[in-house]
Protein backbone atom coordinates (compact mmCIF):
# COMPACT_ATOMS: atom_id res chain seq x y z
CA UNK A 1 0.00 0.00 0.00
CA UNK A 2 2.60 2.40 0.70
CA UNK A 3 4.30 1.58 -2.75
CA UNK A 4 1.03 3.31 -4.25
CA UNK A 5 -0.16 -0.65 -4.57
CA UNK A 6 -4.26 -0.32 -5.05
CA UNK A 7 -5.80 -1.79 -2.02
CA UNK A 8 -8.43 -3.87 -3.51
CA UNK A 9 -5.43 -5.44 -5.25
CA UNK A 10 -3.00 -6.03 -1.50
CA UNK A 11 -6.75 -6.85 0.07
CA UNK A 12 -7.21 -9.63 -2.52
CA UNK A 13 -3.64 -11.39 -2.54
CA UNK A 14 -3.31 -10.62 0.94
CA UNK A 15 -6.33 -10.79 2.98
CA UNK A 16 -8.31 -13.30 4.69
CA UNK A 17 -12.00 -13.82 3.46
CA UNK A 18 -14.36 -11.33 4.98
CA UNK A 19 -16.66 -13.42 7.40
CA UNK A 20 -19.21 -10.39 8.35
CA UNK A 21 -18.17 -7.32 6.14
CA UNK A 22 -19.14 -4.09 6.12
CA UNK A 23 -22.39 -2.37 4.13
CA UNK A 24 -21.76 -0.78 1.98
CA UNK A 25 -23.53 2.58 3.20
CA UNK A 26 -22.58 5.49 5.85
CA UNK A 27 -22.05 3.91 8.77
CA UNK A 28 -22.55 5.88 12.21
CA UNK A 29 -19.38 5.61 14.74
CA UNK A 30 -21.24 3.42 17.29
CA UNK A 31 -22.52 0.80 14.01
CA UNK A 32 -19.47 1.05 12.94
CA UNK A 33 -17.38 0.18 16.41
CA UNK A 34 -20.05 -3.13 16.76
CA UNK A 35 -18.20 -4.37 13.21
CA UNK A 36 -14.75 -3.57 13.49
CA UNK A 37 -14.09 -3.06 17.94
CA UNK A 38 -13.01 0.01 19.63
CA UNK A 39 -9.67 0.00 18.44
CA UNK A 40 -10.19 -0.04 14.67
CA UNK A 41 -13.20 2.65 14.94
CA UNK A 42 -10.41 5.42 16.85
CA UNK A 43 -7.79 4.51 14.01
CA UNK A 44 -11.03 5.14 11.80
CA UNK A 45 -11.79 8.03 12.92
CA UNK A 46 -8.65 9.70 12.89
CA UNK A 47 -8.86 9.16 9.15
CA UNK A 48 -9.41 11.41 6.55
CA UNK A 49 -11.49 10.40 3.19
CA UNK A 50 -8.81 8.03 1.11
CA UNK A 51 -6.52 7.55 3.70
CA UNK A 52 -5.56 3.82 4.77
CA UNK A 53 -4.56 2.90 8.29
CA UNK A 54 -1.48 1.17 9.52
CA UNK A 55 -2.27 -2.46 10.92
CA UNK A 56 -4.62 -2.06 13.60
CA UNK A 57 -4.59 -5.81 15.56
CA UNK A 58 -8.29 -6.51 17.19
CA UNK A 59 -9.67 -9.09 18.74
CA UNK A 60 -10.66 -10.57 15.45
CA UNK A 61 -7.13 -10.09 13.76
CA UNK A 62 -5.37 -7.22 12.28
CA UNK A 63 -7.20 -4.97 9.96
CA UNK A 64 -6.08 -2.33 7.54
CA UNK A 65 -8.84 0.07 7.38
CA UNK A 66 -9.49 2.43 4.25
CA UNK A 67 -12.16 5.34 4.65
CA UNK A 68 -14.00 5.60 1.75
CA UNK A 69 -16.12 8.63 2.75
CA UNK A 70 -17.27 10.78 5.70
CA UNK A 71 -20.54 12.72 6.30
CA UNK A 72 -19.94 14.76 9.41
CA UNK A 73 -22.47 14.55 11.97
CA UNK A 74 -25.03 18.04 11.52
CA UNK A 75 -27.16 18.62 14.85
CA UNK A 76 -30.48 20.51 13.94
CA UNK A 77 -31.23 23.11 15.37
CA UNK A 78 -33.50 22.96 18.61
CA UNK A 79 -36.68 24.69 16.95
CA UNK A 80 -36.47 22.46 13.95
CA UNK A 81 -37.12 19.15 16.05
CA UNK A 82 -38.78 20.27 18.90
CA UNK A 83 -41.65 18.95 18.55
CA UNK A 84 -40.13 15.15 17.64
CA UNK A 85 -37.98 15.62 21.01
CA UNK A 86 -41.44 16.34 23.31
CA UNK A 87 -42.89 13.29 21.22
CA UNK A 88 -39.93 10.95 22.44
CA UNK A 89 -40.26 12.63 25.79
CA UNK A 90 -44.04 11.81 26.36
CA UNK A 91 -43.64 8.42 24.90
CA UNK A 92 -40.37 7.54 26.85
CA UNK A 93 -42.72 9.11 29.72
CA UNK A 94 -45.59 6.62 29.05
CA UNK A 95 -42.97 3.46 28.82
CA UNK A 96 -41.42 4.52 32.32
CA UNK A 97 -45.04 5.20 33.76
CA UNK A 98 -46.10 1.39 32.37
CA UNK A 99 -42.99 -0.53 33.54
CA UNK A 100 -43.54 1.07 37.53
CA UNK A 101 -47.45 0.07 37.23
CA UNK A 102 -46.33 -3.56 35.96
CA UNK A 103 -43.20 -3.46 38.67
CA UNK A 104 -46.02 -2.32 41.45
CA UNK A 105 -48.65 -5.43 40.45
CA UNK A 106 -45.68 -7.57 40.28
CA UNK A 107 -45.12 -7.10 43.89
CA UNK A 108 -48.88 -7.39 44.99
CA UNK A 109 -49.65 -10.55 43.00
CA UNK A 110 -48.39 -14.09 43.37
CA UNK A 111 -47.83 -15.57 40.18
CA UNK A 112 -48.18 -19.61 39.77
CA UNK A 113 -47.33 -20.72 36.64
CA UNK A 114 -49.25 -23.98 35.33
CA UNK A 115 -48.77 -26.55 33.21
CA UNK A 116 -50.25 -25.96 29.87
CA UNK A 117 -52.34 -29.46 30.03
CA UNK A 118 -53.46 -29.02 33.58
CA UNK A 119 -55.03 -25.49 32.00
CA UNK A 120 -56.78 -27.73 29.23
CA UNK A 121 -57.99 -30.15 31.75
CA UNK A 122 -59.51 -27.90 33.88
CA UNK A 123 -61.20 -25.94 31.13
CA UNK A 124 -62.99 -28.98 29.63
CA UNK A 125 -63.96 -29.88 33.34
CA UNK A 126 -65.28 -26.69 33.83
CA UNK A 127 -67.46 -25.75 31.12
CA UNK A 128 -68.57 -29.64 30.36
CA UNK A 129 -67.00 -30.86 26.70
CA UNK A 130 -69.01 -32.01 25.04
CA UNK A 131 -66.05 -34.03 22.81
CA UNK A 132 -67.89 -32.86 19.48
CA UNK A 133 -68.82 -29.67 17.99
CA UNK A 134 -72.40 -29.42 19.82
CA UNK A 135 -73.43 -26.74 21.93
Amino acid sequence: LAAGEPFERVRDELGDAEISPLPDVLLPPLKLREYVGPTALRAAMELAPGGVSAPVRSGTGVHVLVLVEREDAHVPPFDEIEEQVRAEWRRRRGDDALRAYLDGLREDVDVIARDVEDDATWLELAHGSSGGTGR
